[in-house]
């Protein structure tokens, strides 16, 4: 996902740097480096990886609802304010921005609310999520429980989805750059920004060490 936020036409999924993201009228050097930075920020230090939970993007706050909201939320209720008026920007702006869903429920209520939303859907993730589970501090009952989920559905996504194969792309750069411009030109985007997804992917296989 924060490889999809550094390009301009995804705003940053967090409070802390969304208006900003919003109020960039120029998108050069100096707004690229603000993206860059600020996803950086949703790296933990190596030391801290199983602390995770503090860094990571607060995209279920920014989306403006929660959880268990789903049946009772529109969009003329994120346009009210209720939650945070940094909203009523991103719906102005009509630019996307990315949340992160491991059930199926989940992700069909967020599109109601949404009505816009593009999935992309995470295969083949077996080997790296027990490699980054450990690396949490997650058992692996716990592993098992929390995505068991998603292999209930399987055949039931009626939606056009996106792909991005995690085992095969996440563990090569090379890999990774084609998915991820891949990616970008499903989208209809059109500034792939392969340094800065160099630097940030450099970053995150460090911190999980492979």
């Amino acid at each position: 996902m924060n490889c999809l936020a550094l390009s301009r036409h995804c705003i940053i999924a967090d409070f802390r740097f969304a208006e900003q993201d919003l109020n960039f009228t120029n998108h050069d050097a100096t707004f690229y480096k603000f993206k860059l930075d600020s996803v950086l920020q949703s790296l933990p230090p190596a030391d801290k990886i199983n602390q995770w939970r503090l860094y990571e993007f607060q995209e279920w706050a920014f989306a403006g609802i929660k959880n268990d909201d789903y049946a009772h939320r529109t969009i003329e209720d994120l346009r009210s304010h209720k939650f945070n008026p940094i909203l009523s920007k991103v719906l102005d702006s009509q630019r996307y921005h990315c949340f992160l869903s491991h059930y199926y429920n989940t992700t069909v209520g967020f599109q109601q609310v949404w009505p816009n939303t593009k999935i992309l859907t995470l295969v083949n993730w077996q080997k790296f999520i027990r490699l980054a589970g450990t690396l949490k501090s997650l058992s692996n009952e716990n592993i098992d429980n929390h995505f068991s989920y998603l292999l209930d559905h399987p055949s039931t996504l009626s939606w056009p989805s996106l792909i991005y194969d995690v085992d095969h792309s996440i563990f090569s750069q090379e890999n990774h750059l084609r998915s991820i411009k891949t990616l970008y030109h499903a989208l209809g985007w059109d500034d792939f920004q392969e340094d800065l997804i160099k630097q940030y992917y450099s970053e995150y296989r460090y911190l999980h060490g492979y």
